[in-house]
């Protein structure tokens, strides 16, 4: 809180009472015998010259000059006028304490009194006005899918009285104040010692607070300026498990290179972003995780940076590792407890009561699976997870939220370590695929082929992170209107290339590129025949859209073809097929097998 310094004046029923040095007070009267039609009066400084005015009686001891508030020499003993609704004042120079009583709203006589006059201009006095400041680096959620905000603007106001009619804020730029986003504007009419009101912001940042009180003439008699940078954007709520945390032993961390890239933290602060973003919270924290390291988030807000130029953008933790979507327990992610869906002792409580005290969300971000696959959960179960996550988040924040989901990686972990068969991804991966619908659910990115690091099992490479951020960058782009794709290159077919049935071309459906690579060496393919594996030799491309499997032996039964199937336990897939798009987009797995025709 900020509080603008005020002249030490007395707060009175009808005013400011002035100061004993006869210090002018803003918003006091005007000076003896003000008419009652408003006219101002121009009672005379020096003692004995008696100053007139319609209706107020005469002051023959020394009205103050011109609207100046105090008097000089002694107060009139005489003197009962009431200067009702009285005029500004004009350059008023403060006066000279006098002997007798302290006059009264300016007014100098011992029983006159001001009522409701309005300030002079020229006077020295003000009151105590403060602002309640944003958080540093703090982002206001905008409207959902709009371009502003109303915000909540409250501080408190000290000594005013009668005077200070209205509370006005205004916007300005944090760099320099010197560009206004919002003008003055009233908030508040009538304030009393404090105030709340609410003003409308558009999207962009960084920002000041500014407050300031008025009076009656709109003259401005006390201010206040915050001094931290906030902004109007679009936070996200990042959860998942140890991919979305950044578990690993990666420490060398990508650069967040926008300051408008922001973070709620686990330590429910704003600050700007930075890797390790998940750590910090305490071990009695719900989402609390003690191995963190380099993350997707900072080139998740670089590439998002560059999309939504001037849009703050908050990231708001949630996640944490070896978490499952399916189960009843509390960190299982579909729990939800039905008398308080903001219970905190469970994680998707604790990402709730999260988004809330971060002011709201845009979007959530979810990299999980893994543990699901451990679990053996079944594609039906978690495809049915998935859509009551959604559920639960939309009833809890607001209607049309979407949700981002990462598709799986690979495993290189043994069996006997984290039960991670092909037969246990691959349902994961299939529903994951099978859940988009490019509005509710999106997949926002596949990450088959990243780099694994062979030390922290089936956690990527940094390089593995800095791939997959923007790529969901540009899913949340297309959701948006910046992109017009967000999936990569898909198998929609597979026929038979020979009579003999020795050879098969799978055929390529493009979404963001329009060529695909390598011209040969390409891995990740496997062929059945009637459900039994057939030696695969050469796959090259054959062109653009047509990628040529050589068999080593002939299909005699019904043919099928899979693509980056199950487990692949390698730590990197040097063959895997890309296409041409600016994110070199990997062809995404086949969720089900291809029927050779």
């Amino acid at each position: 809180m900020f509080a603008a310094c005020a002249a030490d004046a007395e707060r009175t029923p009808f005013g400011v009472r002035a100061p004993a040095a006869g210090g002018s007070v803003a918003g006091g009267a005007g000076t003896a015998g003000a008419s009652v039609a408003g006219a101002a009066a121009t009672g005379a400084r020096d003692a004995g010259v008696a100053g007139t005015g319609l209706g107020g009686k005469t002051s023959a001891g020394g009205a103050s000059n011109r609207g100046g508030s105090g008097a000089h020499g002694t107060t009139d003993a005489a003197g009962s006028g009431v200067d009702d609704a009285g005029a500004p004042s004009v350059g008023g120079a403060p006066g000279e304490a006098g002997s007798g009583d302290t006059p009264i709203g300016g007014f100098s006589g011992s029983a006159g009194r001001a009522m409701g006059g309005a300030a002079g201009r020229g006077g020295s006095g003000s009151v105590s006005i403060a602002v309640d400041d944003f958080a540093d680096y703090q982002v206001v959620q905008r409207v959902p899918l709009g371009a502003s905000q109303m915000v909540s603007v409250h501080g408190t106001l000290t000594d005013s009285g009668m005077v200070a009619r209205a509370i006005e804020a205004r916007v300005v730029d944090f760099a320099t104040g010197a560009v206004e986003i919002v003008p003055w504007t009233s908030i508040v009419d009538a304030p009393t010692s404090s105030f709340s009101g609410e003003l409308e912001v558009p999207e962009g940042g960084w920002y000041r607070i500014a407050v300031r009180a008025v009076d009656d003439a709109g003259t401005p008699i006390g201010d206040n300026v915050g001094t931290h940078r906030w902004g109007v954007g679009i936070n996200i709520l990042l959860i998942g498990q140890s991919n979305m945390v950044g578990n690993g032993n990666a420490h060398t961390y990508t650069p967040v290179t926008s300051d408008l890239s922001a973070l709620y933290g686990n330590d429910n602060r704003w600050k700007h972003l930075a890797d390790p973003y998940d750590g910090g919270g305490s071990p009695s924290d719900t989402d609390y995780d003690s191995w963190v390291g380099a993350s997707l988030v900072p080139s998740l807000a670089n590439a998002l940076a560059a999309s939504f130029a001037s849009v703050p953008i908050g990231f708001v933790t949630a996640a944490r590792g070896s978490t499952p979507l399916h189960g009843t327990d509390d960190l299982a992610w579909v729990k939800r407890t039905a008398a308080n869906h903001a219970d905190a002792t469970n994680l998707y409580g604790n990402s709730l009561s999260n988004a809330r005290a971060a002011g709201g969300i845009e979007l959530v971000v979810m990299h999980q699976g893994e543990t699901d696959a451990t679990d053996e959960t079944s594609k039906e179960e978690y495809e049915a997870d998935l859509q009551t996550l959604l559920a639960h988040y939309r009833e809890d924040l607001y209607d049309t939220l979407p949700l981002f989901i990462c598709q799986i990686g690979r495993s290189t972990t043994t069996i006997a370590d984290k039960n991670r068969t092909d037969e246990d991804l691959q349902p994961i991966r299939s529903a994951q695929h099978d859940s988009d619908d490019g509005s509710n659910v999106l997949l926002a990115a596949v990450a088959i082929d990243l780099p694994l690091d062979p030390t922290a099992a089936d956690h990527y490479t940094k390089q593995g992170h800095d791939l997959l951020g923007p790529r969901i960058a540009n899913a949340i782009g297309h959701y948006f209107g910046k992109s017009d794709y967000y999936r990569g290159p898909t198998l929609t077919s597979a026929t038979f290339a020979s009579s003999a049935h020795d050879v098969v071309e799978v055929h390529v459906q493009h979404r963001g590129g329009t060529d695909i690579a390598p011209p040969s060496g390409i891995n990740g393919f496997q062929v059945l025949d009637d459900g039994s594996p057939v030696p695969v030799g050469a796959a090259t491309r054959k062109d653009a859209s047509t990628i040529s499997i050589a068999l080593g032996a002939s299909i005699s039964g019904v043919g099928s073809v899979r693509y980056l199937y199950g487990k692949l336990a390698v730590s990197s897939l040097s063959g895997a097929v890309h296409d041409n798009s600016d994110l070199v987009l990997p062809l995404e797995p086949t969720a089900t097998d291809l029927v050779v025709q």
